[in-house]
């Protein structure tokens, strides 16, 4: 169970990096938005 748990816990971490990272590969043009800028600013580093 434990196991199952922190399978599914590692694999949406990964999902929401990718994820984020995406979104930030995306928006991240010269005239980028200030408020994508202001969301991944705020985040946490893992």
């Amino acid at each position: 169970m434990m196991k199952a748990l922190g399978l599914g816990v590692l694999t949406g971490v990964l999902a929401a990096t990718v994820a984020a990272s995406l979104v930030f590969a995306l928006t991240d043009r010269p005239p980028a938005p200030a408020g994508a800028r202001a969301v991944f600013a705020e985040e946490p580093s893992v």
